[in-house]
């Protein structure tokens, strides 16, 4: 039996992972060296004197990385996707490894108009709240009976 270090539950011999609290079995990894053992003297007065530079507002982001023009070819669920973002062009059916029938290809050409989901949102057509009539009443007979209440039209 093996005891998981993490939460002291007896596993049976021979998994990696622990069946209680899915933590890895067996040793302890190693830690990672201190980066001040390896990193030049000169290079490590540099960063710590620039420290605040460094330091700021961090965003995650998600970006789709095209070298070349022609380089890349998207599926229509893809390029429905990046519609407006990018300018693309159709190339026809192509034959896809392990799908029966031909997909529609397309080829990314250059950057498109739209940088926003918003701006992609508007493009489609905003729709008005469409169905939502008895909750709409509810907020603007809330709104109205309210001395500090603005209600927009």
């Amino acid at each position: 039996m093996m005891r998981c270090s993490a939460c002291g539950f007896e596993n049976a011999p021979g998994i990696k992972f622990c069946g209680e609290c899915g933590k890895p079995l067996g040793p302890a990894p190693k830690a990672a060296p201190d980066p001040r053992a390896y990193t030049p003297r000169h290079l490590a007065e540099k960063i710590l004197s620039s420290r605040s530079a460094l330091e700021g507002e961090r965003k995650k982001v998600t970006v789709l990385f095209a070298d070349v023009k022609g380089s890349m070819e998207l599926a229509a669920g893809t390029a429905q996707l990046v519609s407006g973002y990018f300018r693309l062009r159709e190339l026809g059916p192509a034959h896809v490894y392990g799908l029966v029938e031909p997909v529609a290809a397309f080829e990314l050409e250059d950057v498109g108009q739209l940088r926003t989901r918003f701006a992609a949102s508007q493009a489609r057509g905003l729709s008005r709240f469409v169905g939502r009539g008895r909750t709409n009443r509810f907020f603007f007979s809330s709104a109205r009976s309210s001395p500090d209440a603005v209600v927009m039209r």
